[in-house]
């Protein structure tokens, strides 16, 4: 799938289902390429909008790969524009942390919720 840089519906949408959150512990796991390191580009996201519903998401903030939890973030990793990476997100829910992969190297971790909860929100990729 290829996303453009500009114009509309530059994402896909997944309708809200309890399968979606509402758990201790996830992988999420992404194949990226993008030309926009010098600005954040969303990657995945569960949340209706910038700081509301916010269950998890995993995006490019100025050149690093960075993940959400519930409100634990953690960043790190570079990210060069015409690269293309593998981005993992891990949340372990028992030991309240949360780690960020690129390439299958550590890039960030700390700590994360215990859960996340059942938010009434789509999922967005891209």
């Amino acid at each position: 799938i290829n996303f453009a840089g500009t114009g509309t519906n530059k994402h896909l949408v997944v309708a809200d289902n309890d399968i979606l959150d509402n758990t201790n512990g996830f992988t999420l796991f992404v194949v990226f390429r993008t030309n926009l390191t010098a600005s954040n580009y969303a990657l995945l996201s569960k949340r209706t909008t910038v700081g509301t519903e916010q269950s998890y998401m995993t995006w490019v903030n100025a050149g690093q790969l960075s993940s959400r939890a519930s409100a634990n973030t953690v960043t790190g990793g570079t990210i060069n524009n015409s690269t293309t990476y593998v981005g993992t997100t891990v949340l372990n829910g028992a030991a309240t942390t949360v780690a960020n992969f690129v390439n299958g190297t550590s890039a960030a971790s700390g700590t994360g919720p215990a859960s996340i909860p059942n938010n009434a929100s789509n999922l967005y990729i891209g």
